[in-house]
């Protein structure tokens, strides 16, 4: 816990910068991985810690829900939904509304070009990359997701499409700023009536915390 200045207005410039420590948080953070067929990487991505869940099609959007990242092959695992884009449309979709979470598609051969409207924010992998390449990306995903500053500014996105005024927005970014500061980022209470937003934004917001304070928690800050 740190002092902080009374009516300071804190930005994102006063959070200190830490590397994310994946190595300890690749144990914590869940994965799903959705393929028709074997995952090929399934068994030396474990090997050296990644927690992994694999399932052989997609349900509905809300299979995403208890995961940190969201890996699934493009073809022949979404059936049950009505779209052409398969994969790159159930991604989309987890992406817009699940916009904590990081996003992998891959695929055997080339993604249809159409497509790559639906692909914004999700990264591209191929089937037949190695796990050093697996490894490697995941890293990098997990690190994205846990960062607090990256963090910020994914929540700064999501409010702004959610048309929040720009006083709004840096009254969120102060307390955001001060919750990680003084270590209580996970239990913060949001006011409705105080910030003007929705249900599901204060919600989303409070995830978005709690991964933030995960990643303080991790780094001892």
């Amino acid at each position: 816990m740190r002092f902080l200045i009374p009516f300071k207005k804190y930005t994102l410039d006063d959070l200190p910068t830490h590397p994310v420590n994946v190595s300890q948080l690749r144990h914590t953070t869940r994965i799903l991985i959705v393929d028709d067929e074997p995952f090929y990487n399934e068994a030396p991505l474990r090997a050296i810690g990644f927690n992994l869940t694999v399932k052989n099609k997609w349900d509905n959007i809300t299979d995403a829900e208890p995961f940190h990242i969201i890996v699934s092959d493009n073809r022949g695992v979404a059936s049950s939904f009505s779209s052409a884009a398969e994969g790159a449309f159930v991604l989309n979709q987890i992406h817009k509304n699940y916009p904590q979470k990081g996003c992998i598609i891959y695929s055997r051969s080339a993604i249809d070009f159409s497509h790559t409207p639906l692909l914004r924010g999700i990264k591209q992998m191929k089937k037949n990359d190695d796990s050093s390449e697996w490894e490697e990306v995941l890293s990098e995903t997990i690190n994205e997701i846990y960062d607090p500053k990256s963090i910020w500014l994914k929540i700064e996105s999501y409010l702004e499409e959610q048309n929040i005024s720009r006083k709004i927005l840096r009254n969120i970014e102060n307390t955001y700023v001060r919750a990680l500061l003084k270590g209580n980022g996970a239990n913060i209470e949001w006011s409705r009536q105080d910030w003007d937003l929705s249900s599901e934004a204060i919600n989303l917001v409070t995830e978005f915390f709690k991964l933030a304070t995960t990643a303080l928690g991790v780094l001892g800050a």
